[in-house]
């Protein structure tokens, strides 16, 4: 009976937590919520919100429930759940920590735990770390994870192939608009898919192609060409928006990728190193014959004979400097989780080739999250993500033979490269933390099964 008990409250706690990412997947991603672009952050927030409350009391149920082995007490308990502890999630708490003492001592108090316009505070942050421990330490995923993200990133880019058509697919554009009176002409920002953003929406297609490339290669016949397929869709919506943080990120993850991933055979590795890089080469010569990138070779240009200027990079040069410059003064704690627009930085201004202003914003985001992280959080902080990424990545170099590990980690990578160069959202960082418990969760399960063989 009591073996019984076991086996069941175990099947339990694994259907329940693969059930949830199950969910999660197509609904976070898919829906955009009732008011179009000019409400989907607010959505985006309190559905994660929802879906993270769901995780965290089903998981809290499955503890309580939790049948003990025969002859264990209170003590070999407690010790069989921290047993599932890694340094992974050791880093984890050391950033949520440092979080927390941020938000405690933060100079506009309150809003530094939760406030209507910025949605990435100290409760949001919290929610990240425990959506991330429950997944971590559970076996949380389930191979129709994979089927899962595959249909719903197919529903995805269809919907922003619509619109890149010139379409208005759900009413999200105001007025009837369409994606190109976008950046300026009738109305402010750029949007697309269900994501709103489309530096958003590049980073999280720069998330997604590594993994569905290394699921083709690595993954089920069945739906190899499917994969494949969907990458050189995603590849070419990336790629049609131009949008140089998701570019620049799946390149540089991509070659490390290479060097990581790469077949033992010589022959293996000469055809993936070709496909590769006539891949590259493909993307490259398609985006310089569509859209060259002049304004990027003049700046790069300019950079080299030592003249920089605070135009460079869209005005990423602009803010890194102002952020500097004050990150001195509140280097331990920052200013708190998501306090940018408080801390009264000069705005962001664009002008055209004939000096004119066409744009003008106030700066909410560094556009290079460790650096997002140092101003709002402190050093501390800062250097806690760092060593758990630089984890996370050892442990995908460990796993990288496992597919799913595999792929997870490529994810992962490519996620941390092109978010140096773009803004961070409660619309993006949710994936983060589910790729990074995914990948833990799975690796364990491999550690426990080579332990036992």
């Amino acid at each position: 009976m009591a073996s019984r008990r076991k086996y069941r409250g175990r099947k339990d706690r694994l259907r329940f937590a693969q059930l949830w990412v199950l969910i999660f997947i197509p609904v976070y991603l898919l829906l955009p919520g009732f008011k179009g672009y000019s409400g989907i952050s607010p959505f985006k927030t309190w559905l994660y919100y929802g879906l993270a409350a769901m995780l965290l009391v089903g998981t809290l149920i499955a503890l309580a429930e939790r049948p003990k082995r025969p002859g264990e007490n209170g003590a070999d308990l407690r010790a069989r759940i921290r047993s599932g502890s890694s340094r992974i999630q050791a880093a984890a708490l050391c950033y949520l920590f440092w979080t927390l003492l941020s938000a405690c001592f933060s100079p506009y108090g309150a809003d530094a735990w939760y406030n209507e316009k910025a949605h990435e505070t100290a409760v949001t942050i919290l929610l990240y770390i425990l959506m991330y421990l429950c997944l971590a330490r559970s076996d949380s995923f389930h191979p129709h994870a994979k089927r899962a993200l595959l249909i719903a990133l197919s529903c995805f880019a269809f919907v922003s192939l619509l619109q890149l058509f010139g379409l208005n697919p759900f009413g999200l554009y105001p007025n009837n608009w369409n994606y190109y009176d976008g950046y300026g002409k009738q109305y402010t920002g750029a949007f697309l898919g269900t994501m709103g953003n489309v530096d958003l929406v590049s980073v999280f297609l720069c998330t997604a192609i590594p993994i569905l490339l290394i699921y083709a290669w690595k993954g089920e016949s069945s739906c190899r060409w499917w994969a494949l397929g969907l990458a050189g869709v995603c590849l070419a919506i990336l790629l049609w928006m131009h949008v140089l943080c998701g570019i620049v990120g799946l390149a540089m993850g991509l070659t490390v990728c290479c060097c990581v991933l790469l077949p033992k055979t010589k022959n293996q590795r000469l055809i993936w190193v070709g496909a590769v890089l006539a891949l590259g080469l493909a993307a490259l010569g398609i985006l310089w014959v569509w859209d060259p990138p002049v304004n990027f070779l003049h700046e790069i240009h300019e950079i080299l004979h030592g003249n920089l200027s605070d135009r460079f990079g869209t005005g990423r040069i602009f803010i890194w400097r102002q952020m500097l410059e004050r990150i001195p003064d509140r280097l331990l704690l920052g200013t708190g989780p998501d306090t940018v627009r408080l801390t009264g930085l000069e705005p962001f201004r664009r002008y055209d080739e004939a000096g004119t202003l066409v744009a003008q914003a106030s700066l909410t985001d560094a556009h290079c999250f460790p650096l997002h992280i140092l101003y709002c959080q402190g050093l501390p902080a800062m250097l806690s993500w760092l060593v758990m990424v630089g984890l996370a990545l050892r442990r995908w170099w460990k796993h990288r033979d496992d597919p799913v590990a595999a792929a997870l980690g490529a994810g992962l990578l490519c996620w941390v490269c092109a978010m140096l160069f773009c803004l961070t959202s409660v619309i993006l960082q949710p994936w983060f933390w589910l790729l990074l418990g995914l990948m833990e969760s799975r690796t364990r399960l491999s550690d426990r099964k080579s332990e036992r063989d």
